[in-house]
């Protein structure tokens, strides 16, 4: 007989007993003594399960080949010829091939963050077990935590202005790309010099921040609700411009790329008309 536990299976319990072989043939080991007629079953000092052993087969890990001896007490007359009975046998146990399934993502918490990297995302969805890599667009994430087979937590590393896909990687393969596992990053504004002006606007403007883009119109500007005008971008961190008219009252600087548009990052991002 030969019990198996599946890996979903709970802790402590084994699969139902499979017979291997069965057989009714009898041998003799002549090396214990012999008893008189009559004696009682088990009377002789010969063992059940003497040797036994296993191992996997060299050439495929899914066969284990095992050899077990049996050695069992003496009968009587009728029973087994007043010998001790003893029986090898030679089995092979054949696991049966394992289904792999491929991950998926069916949710994200939060759904977005700045291109600096380092929000902690909540991965919601099936199959992670065993991950081995949390991916946001081509980049890896700095470190994830495989909590349970439907979730994951996942640091997001820096990357470009934009939607990406989060994908899990599995033995079973990589999660498809769906609209639920889209992560936006977000441009950053850290700063504006000078952060105020006239309400008629024309007040030439330098905002420092991350994740800008170069090339003209690439990155787009608003005060509150109005365009600014004459943006140039000399880099991902720095973009020179002119602040439009505007009503008097203080407003946030916000930064368009790639159609994903920078948090309020008061008062950092603020600028003052008057």
């Amino acid at each position: 007989m030969a019990q198996s536990r599946a890996p979903s299976a709970p802790l402590g319990t084994m699969n139902t007993p499979v017979t291997l072989a069965s057989s009714s043939a009898v041998d003799s080991d002549f090396s214990c003594p012999s008893q008189p007629l009559g004696k009682l079953f088990g009377a002789i000092s010969c063992r059940w399960g003497d040797y036994a052993g296993a191992s996997t087969d060299p050439s495929n890990n899914n066969v284990a080949w095992g050899s077990s001896q049996l050695n069992g007490p003496t009968g009587g007359a009728s029973e087994f010829g007043n010998q001790a009975q003893w029986a090898t046998q030679n089995f092979a146990i054949i696991a049966n091939e394992v289904e792999l399934v491929a991950p998926a993502v069916t949710g994200l918490t939060p759904k977005k963050g700045p291109v600096t990297g380092g929000t902690v995302v909540k991965i919601s969805g099936t199959n992670f077990g065993g991950a081995s890599a949390v991916k946001f667009g081509s980049k890896s994430a700095t470190s994830f935590t495989v909590n349970s087979e439907t979730s994951i937590t996942a640091s997001a590393p820096a990357n470009a202005a934009g939607i990406v896909d989060v994908t899990v990687t599995t033995p079973g393969g990589t999660s498809a790309a769906v609209l639920a596992d889209h992560f936006k990053y977000l441009p950053v504004v850290s700063g504006v010099s000078p952060n105020k002006g006239s309400a008629a606007g024309g007040t030439s403007v330098t905002v420092t921040g991350a994740g800008f883009a170069l090339g003209a119109s690439a990155t787009t500007f608003k005060f509150g609700t109005a365009k600014a005008s004459a943006v140039n971008c000399g880099s991902s961190t720095s973009c020179t411009l002119v602040s439009p008219p505007h009503a008097a009252g203080t407003v946030d600087v916000k930064a368009t790329v790639s159609k994903v548009t920078s948090a309020k990052n008061a008062p950092a991002d603020q600028f003052a008309y008057s």
